[in-house]
């Protein structure tokens, strides 16, 4: 069964609305814009959802969540319930803090792990070398060859990092 689709006023921006849906649309006519067309959406690298209104970015995940749940609380953030950043209906949208962001990226399998980490200083292919060759080696011997320090090295050969892989 179908739902129904509600629209109201964007926080801050009189002349646009926006739908429990997700979507955004004028609300008064504009140079290039007519009363009720739903703007086209961009995709930013990370997969959400914006506009560009009057030179400034307009995330539609948070214009949803202002509009039909209320201001985001102090120290809060976005919660995609589903993990999918292009689904911005209110029902799949709620605040949380970053523990319930991280959780909840860590259920949908888009928590960055491992290589996809924008701190990986080392691949998985190494990890296993240096678990291969922990104990032959000093901590110190085996940073210099792989360029990192002697506790990233203990890390990962004790699984204290990189716990994902075995072996």
């Amino acid at each position: 069964m179908p739902t129904e689709i509600s629209w109201t006023d964007v926080l801050g921006l009189p002349d646009y609305q926006v739908s429990s849906g997700g979507h955004i649309r004028r609300s008064t006519s504009g140079k290039s814009t007519r009363v009720g067309r739903i703007l086209k959406a961009q995709i930013a690298k990370d997969g959400y959802l914006y506009l560009m209104v009057r030179r400034h970015k307009i995330w539609i995940h948070r214009a949803v969540l202002e509009a039909f749940v209320g201001p985001c609380p102090e120290g809060q953030e976005t919660r995609h319930l589903n993990g999918d950043p292009t689904d911005n209906c209110v029902a799949n949208l709620a605040w949380g803090n970053r523990f319930e962001q991280r959780e909840d990226a860590r259920r949908h399998g888009t928590l960055p792990i491992g290589e996809r980490s924008w701190s990986a200083k080392l691949t998985e292919k190494q990890v296993r070398e240096i678990r291969r060759l922990y104990g032959s080696l000093s901590l110190r011997t085996l940073g210099q060859q792989f360029g990192v320090s002697h506790t990233a090295i203990r890390r990962a050969a004790l699984g204290l990092k990189w716990r994902h892989l075995n072996g």
